[in-house]
């Protein structure tokens, strides 16, 4: 009976510890959000007695891994999309993550690395909302390049894709120079009408 309360009180004191470590040593936002193809930093403020620790940044329940952390010689950290930097001078370090997709909603921690059996950290839920709308407005589109002579296919009023903004994009549909960070952006053939076929028409009306 000893036995199975202390297997059962044990997770749950270090649990309770855990937390107390966190709270005190390690403040931040509750929760932070952003959209699909954008990005989004987390900002954790620590303790002075944690100027010169390693800060990192884990998926919870982390279990021994961690996404990215930094090091006595390296106060900048960057693996794939996500990187950290600790501001000793402020007592705070920033994560970012970029690109971010709806797989990178969850729960995180900022945590710092310490002898302790449990590290000070701290949970932050991190929210990814689809894209905002970037509008692309065409009267009619002539895509010669699609078949053979001429064909005068009709768009919608306004065509909403993800992305951000509104442009007005002077070019076939298979070549917009749609800026690096709309690279997201796509018309979808199922919003184009085909109207008719004639060997002559204009871009724009």
């Amino acid at each position: 009976v000893f036995l199975l309360f202390f297997l059962i009180w044990l997770p749950l004191e270090w649990t309770t510890l855990g937390c107390f470590l966190g709270c005190s040593s390690l403040r931040g936002p509750d929760s932070v959000s952003g959209t699909v193809g954008g990005s989004l930093s987390v900002r954790c403020q620590y303790k002075e007695v944690f100027r010169d620790h390693d800060k990192y940044w884990c998926k919870s329940p982390c279990v021994w891994k961690k996404i990215v952390e930094t090091t006595e010689s390296q106060r900048e950290v960057t693996k794939g999309r996500v990187s950290i930097r600790d501001h000793p001078a402020d007592l705070t370090f920033t994560v970012t993550l970029k690109s971010l997709t709806e797989g990178d909603a969850g729960t995180y921690k900022c945590g710092i690395d310490t002898l302790w059996w449990v590290d000070p950290t701290f949970s932050v839920v991190v929210s990814v909302n689809p894209g905002e709308l970037c509008t692309l407005t065409f009267r009619t589109i002539l895509l010669s390049s699609l078949m053979d002579g001429e064909e005068s296919l009709n768009l919608p009023e306004t065509t909403a894709v993800p992305g951000g903004g509104r442009w007005h994009l002077p070019s076939l549909l298979l070549h917009l120079p749609l800026p690096a960070d709309l690279s997201t952006c796509s018309l979808s053939l199922s919003q184009i009408n085909k109207v008719k076929k004639k060997k002559k028409g204009k871009l724009w009306s």
